[in-house]
């Protein structure tokens, strides 16, 4: 367009138009140059990389993080550390304080035990001296003295029963049966020396009670393996508990005898009579024992040998002639292979029961009675019959 064709300004153009001629006469590039590049020393600073600076920063940051997250870790480990110390510390302690505790109580009881065991000493050698005194007044004493000393005797026995540990209630059983104080008093059958005496966890283990007395005694628990009962009278006795393996007990008497949970393991209970006894949970593994049926030689072989020659004398009042006592010892069948006047056994027995009816009587009645019901054999029992 030429100056001609421009349009010419009008007249009364006013201050706008001035402004809007001069902004188009402003070089565009330029001001984009402005914009886009600032000067260096804009806003005062110099110039800066600004992702350097941010390089340059995050490291001693992170370093700065890192450590005082180890700080923070190690203290609390530190703490922690402590904290476990004090309660081992605590522990220890505690338990230092129960075992000191039970050190003590220990050497409480272990006093205790030794100054009981040393009483019960005292009771019993005080028992002996004093029955010693008195055996020795009742050898030269009337009969009502003795019997007065029997008393005196039996109270102290009791007393003393009642204060010392089964191993010394043994002491004075055996010491008492030695001197022949526990047999049945023909005087007096019904008051035996120990009836209703507490004997529980006594140890009489293989010890000699022959024909002992100690009817309704109360022998709870105790040791009686290996024992010699033979012709014992235990009737009403308290045995729960007790232990008879192996024991004897040959025509003893357990009637009504409180026999719960015994151990009758290989023991001999021919002749025995069980009869009314409380036999709930007993043991009678391999024990032996006779029937109704049995030979009598049997019965005769667990004879005294005080009966046997009871025996034997009224046998040679028949005049049987010399008889030589046979290697095993005396037997009905023996008497009969050297006798010219018995041909049997059985010839022998009715003979017996012709010339002395009370003798054979206790001689060939030795079957063994248990209570109504009960079977042996059912009981892993043995039964004899003959030797």
């Amino acid at each position: 367009m030429t100056d001609q064709q421009k349009p010419k300004p009008q007249k009364g153009q006013n201050g706008l138009d001035k402004l809007i001629e001069k902004l188009n006469s402003i070089n565009v590039d330029n001001f984009k140059v402005i914009v886009d590049e600032p000067p260096k020393d804009f806003l005062g600073l110099p110039d800066i990389n600004w992702w350097d600076v941010f390089n340059a920063l995050i490291i001693p940051v992170a370093l700065a993080f890192i450590a005082f997250g180890f700080q923070k870790c190690s203290e609390d480990n530190n703490n922690q550390i402590a904290q476990e110390q004090r309660q081992q510390d605590l522990e220890i302690a505690q338990k230092q304080r129960e075992h000191d505790l039970q050190i003590a109580q220990e050497q409480r009881e272990q006093d205790l035990a030794i100054a009981a065991d040393n009483q019960e000493v005292q009771y019993l050698n005080a028992y002996i001296d004093s029955i010693t005194d008195l055996l020795l007044q009742s050898s030269a004493a009337d009969l009502e003295t003795q019997a007065r000393i029997q008393d005196l005797l039996r109270a102290e026995t009791l007393t003393v029963l009642r204060n010392v540990n089964g191993d010394r209630k043994a002491i004075v059983v055996r010491m008492l049966y030695e001197q022949d104080l526990l047999f049945i008093n023909p005087e007096e059958p019904d008051t035996p020396f120990l009836a209703s005496t507490d004997l529980r966890d006594i140890n009489l283990s293989s010890t000699w009670l022959y024909q002992i007395d100690m009817r309704r005694a109360i022998l709870t628990a105790s040791d009686l393996r290996n024992t010699n009962f033979s012709d014992a009278t235990l009737d009403g006795a308290v045995l729960a508990g007790t232990d008879f393996s192996e024991a004897t007990l040959t025509g003893s008497s357990l009637i009504d005898a409180d026999l719960s949970g015994v151990d009758f393991t290989n023991s001999t209970l021919i002749a025995a009579n069980l009869s009314g006894a409380l036999l709930d949970n007993v043991i009678f593994q391999g024990a032996s024992y006779t029937d109704e049926n049995t030979n009598p030689d049997v019965c005769f072989s667990l004879l005294s040998a005080t009966d046997r020659a009871e025996v034997l004398s009224q046998l040679n009042a028949l005049n049987l002639g010399e008889l030589t006592e046979p290697e095993k010892g005396w037997t009905l069948a023996a008497i009969v292979q050297q006798s010219e006047i018995f041909d049997s056994v059985d010839a022998i027995v009715a003979q017996l029961f012709e010339t002395a009816p009370a003798l054979a009587s206790s001689i060939f009645s030795c079957s063994t009675m248990f209570p109504q019901g009960f079977d042996p054999q059912n009981h892993n029992m043995k039964l004899i019959q003959s030797f």
